[in-house]
């Protein structure tokens, strides 16, 4: 075996240990899954939801950054009794 293959599997191993051991929800579906239809759709699902989060927050992140906001103060000052 060579030791680039070696590397592919170890990191293979390491990836699929994850996907059964996290907390995150849908990634043991894409491993465990026992048919190839569910585990395509479970991967599907995954990377819907990767993307959304991900245009969600450049979304926030891009408002943020442009600093969009507008004041406004009107001051009457027959209404503001101020007695000293």
């Amino acid at each position: 075996m060579s030791s680039k293959s070696c590397t592919v599997e170890k990191e293979a191993n390491i990836l699929n240990e994850f996907c059964l051991d996290t907390t995150a929800h849908g990634f043991q579906h894409v491993t465990r899954g026992k048919h190839i239809s569910y585990r395509i759709m479970w991967g599907l699902i995954l990377v819907a939801v990767f993307g959304g989060s991900g245009y969600h927050l450049y979304e926030l992140i891009s408002s943020y950054l442009r600093y969009n906001y507008y004041t406004s103060i009107t001051v009457d000052a027959e209404t503001l009794k101020v007695s000293f």
